[in-house]
């Protein structure tokens, strides 16, 4: 049955979807000793995979993780055992990615950033 499914598809419905053209900067950032670069790095990347983005709001995105996981990696690093300051360094962070994001992002693409990763916390919980 799925294999006839799967013929139908391709014969009947089958579009092509745009795919995201990733710059070469992203793997490079991937293989970084940096942990923050390699984590904003691999959160674009999973991103762009799922999603088609613009190659401008791309590197919006990019910007605006590296800035956001850059200030989370310091505030962890600077406030280790005073967990109210730690995460009020990090949520004020965050407000300002999503300004950042807000201003250099196209609408469309901004509010589809929102939504997967608000579906995203609501089905695993946070991890920030």
């Amino acid at each position: 049955m799925s294999l006839w499914n799967s013929i139908w598809r391709v014969l009947f419905f089958w579009k092509l979807k745009n795919q995201t053209v990733i710059p070469s900067e992203i793997p490079k950032l991937i293989k970084s000793p940096q942990y923050y670069e390699r984590e904003a790095a691999l959160k674009v990347l999973k991103y762009a995979k799922r999603h088609y983005v613009e190659p401008t709001d791309l590197n919006a995105l990019l910007e605006a993780e590296l800035n956001y996981e850059k200030k989370k990696y310091q505030a962890r690093h600077d406030f280790p055992h005073q967990k109210s300051i730690r995460d009020a360094d990090i949520r004020s962070a965050k407000k300002e990615k999503y300004l950042f994001m807000k201003e250099n992002m196209s609408a469309e693409s901004y509010r589809r950033y929102r939504t997967y990763y608000t579906r995203k916390r609501k089905k695993y919980g946070t991890t920030d």
